[in-house]
């Protein structure tokens, strides 16, 4: 999707059983059983500025997982993005409409259980398709691999994933290529001791995002931005509520450019 714009980007379940926390800001360490769907929804709202423009954005974004079996699963994000640019001493422009779809397979390529725990590394690819309209969309066709490795207990999850994404010239303009290392800590506060039943469960989730695009001849240079994201989850056996907020504390890049100042999530997944 248009970088500008969007500045303002299964397995064995010990306790939760259908149903496990997992990093709200990324979809690549979404939890699916085996002949099971997976569904999640999220409002993202975003903010970027810098001394001659504002952007504004609000993403709908709704992905669909499916595990084919145990150690294979599918998926698709479809991005609806509501934006309005606000360029100083220039009429606004609003940009509303389709974002790029992707989907990616992964697989469980390692799994370890253990009394009480379970590690498993799922690397995973896929590719960015061109669906969405101009000035929303990259307009070309982008693929993209990386790996997730997890590690949970009754107390605890942790996701670790690196992914990369090769962006194609399209019309002559390349708008450089995408990193993304994310970290999430997902743990337990309630309910504090274990008992018979399935009851809810509240998480505190701490999340660390790095986000580097390549030089391109569409931005100018090459440029990176840290977020914390720290936000919390309410788990049940049936649905999952989820809210965070993205704050940068770090970035580097052209002079002038636009700058994300937040953003927040809210949403829900269901599996099924």
């Amino acid at each position: 999707m248009n970088r500008a714009l969007l500045l303002v980007g299964s397995a064995v379940s010990i306790v939760l059983g259908p149903a496990e926390a997992a990093p709200i800001t990324t979809e690549t360490a979404l939890p699916v059983a085996a002949k099971e769907f997976i569904a999640r929804s999220q409002l993202i709202y975003a903010e970027a500025s810098s001394r001659a423009i504002g952007a504004r954005t609000l993403i709908w974004e709704n992905a669909l997982g499916y595990g084919l079996q145990a150690d294979w699963a599918v998926f698709a994000v479809v991005p609806l993005a509501f934006g309005r640019i606000e360029p100083i001493l220039q009429p606004s422009d609003e940009l509303t409409g389709f974002g790029d779809i992707r989907i990616f397979a992964r697989y469980t390529a390692l799994k370890r259980n253990g009394p009480g725990y379970t590690f498993r590394i799922t690397p995973f690819a896929g590719v960015e398709l061109p669906s969405g309209r101009s000035g929303i969309g990259s307009r070309s066709t982008d693929p993209f691999a990386g790996v997730v490795a997890t590690f949970l207990n009754n107390d605890v999850e942790v996701d670790v994933s690196a992914r990369y994404q090769v962006n194609t010239p399209k019309f002559e303009v390349n708008l450089g290529d995408l990193l993304n290392i994310d970290g999430s800590v997902q743990y337990r506060l309630l309910p504090r001791r274990l008992g018979t039943g399935v009851p809810r469960f509240l998480y505190a989730v701490g999340e660390v995002n790095y986000v580097r695009v390549t030089a391109g001849d569409a931005i100018g240079d090459a440029r990176a931005d840290l977020f914390l994201s720290p936000g919390i989850q309410l788990v049940s056996a049936k649905y999952i509520l989820e809210g965070g907020v993205q704050i940068p504390v770090r970035g580097d890049g052209r002079a002038g450019a636009p700058r994300p100042d937040f953003a927040l999530r809210l949403g829900f997944r269901v599996p099924f």
